[in-house]
């Protein structure tokens, strides 16, 4: 079903260039630790960037500093030190879901994982579709089924503390549907739908927890009337064109594209999908009105000029000599 962007966890940075933390009115031992700490990592010092840019993460409480400490760390192998300084950056920008997310995995991974739920728990009061997006990304970087375990333990105690905050219940279904058990994924879902928050993703976990315990009829029921009271919720009908296209109902898989038509503005991640489910079915007029609206966006120029390329030597040849599809 229609994917949703994840945010990816800072990766460690290529110190080789390295960029100046963001300076402030420091005094002048925190900007003394600063550069001696830039110095370092320009000579690939990364011993001395690390216990500098540590004093200064100490002395300051500074996020800024303290995430860079925390990058540096990470980067030399030093998890310890990565947590002293990931804590600080945690508490002193609450807002901040990377900093939740880095600590809480970093409090997992060095086996306190009870430390890691408020972390946690910050992630949860984040907008629901981003903090999915991070818990699903920590279980990810998870290893060891212990971990694993605890780690959906947590969520579902945060699910049932807060049901309103969408979050755990998203990353929940989802997770479980990855481990193959869309019976535990429907129960969530089902649990989070009785809080009457309209919300496209959970919509569509549970038409697909629906349709892998054979529910089809169903699954296709409560699409239908998801669609019918969010009328604008795109992805609800792409995930329905996808649904019904592999359950041999072109007809009705067409006629969602052609709703989606009737909707202005849609983004052009949107009307990427749209084109290529049109195109890979062979309805070459949707294609054509898919790709107009998508010329509009200079991103995706040479991609357009292609299929309109392609749709022109369709037309030109026998039906059945050109192959749709990807």
């Amino acid at each position: 079903f229609p994917s949703h962007d994840t945010p990816a966890l800072s990766q460690p940075t290529n110190y080789s260039e390295s960029t100046p933390a963001k300076t402030q009115n420091f005094d002048g031992p925190t900007l003394y630790q600063l550069l001696i700490g830039e110095m370092a990592l320009n000579r690939q010092d990364f011993s001395t960037a690390l216990a500098a840019y540590m004093a200064a993460t100490q002395a300051t409480q500074n996020p800024q500093i303290a995430a860079k400490a925390t990058d540096i760390a990470i980067f030399v192998g030093r998890p310890k030190v990565a947590l002293s300084a990931a804590e600080i950056w945690a508490k002193q920008s609450p807002q901040d879901m990377e900093a939740q997310a880095i600590t809480a995995l970093l409090c997992i991974n060095q086996h306190q994982n009870v430390n890691s739920v408020p972390y946690l728990a910050r992630l949860q009061n984040g907008d629901a579709k981003q903090s999915m997006g991070y818990f699903q990304v920590l279980y990810e970087q998870l290893n060891v089924p212990a971990d694993q375990t605890f780690f959906i333990e947590a969520l579902t105690q945060l699910n049932k503390a807060e049901p309103r905050q969408l979050g755990a219940a998203l990353a929940l279904s989802n997770i479980y549907l990855m481990r193959e058990d869309p019976a535990s994924a429907l129960n969530i879902s089902s649990m989070a739908l009785k809080e009457n928050i309209p919300d496209e993703t959970l919509y569509i976990l549970h038409s697909e927890s629906l349709r892998l315990l054979h529910h089809e009829a169903d699954a296709a029921a409560f699409m239908e009337q998801a669609i019918a009271q969010n009328p604008t919720m795109v992805d609800l009908r792409l995930y329905q064109v996808e649904a019904l296209l592999a359950e041999k109902k072109e007809d009705k898989a067409r006629d969602q594209l052609h709703a989606l038509q009737n909707i202005e503005n849609l983004p052009s991640p949107t009307l990427l999908q749209a084109m290529q489910l049109s195109f890979d079915s062979g309805w070459l007029p949707e294609t054509e009105f898919f790709l107009h609206q998508l010329d509009h966006d200079p991103a995706y120029t040479g991609m357009v000029s292609y299929f309109f390329g392609r749709i022109a030597e369709m037309k030109q040849s026998p039906p059945g000599s050109i192959v749709t599809g990807k």
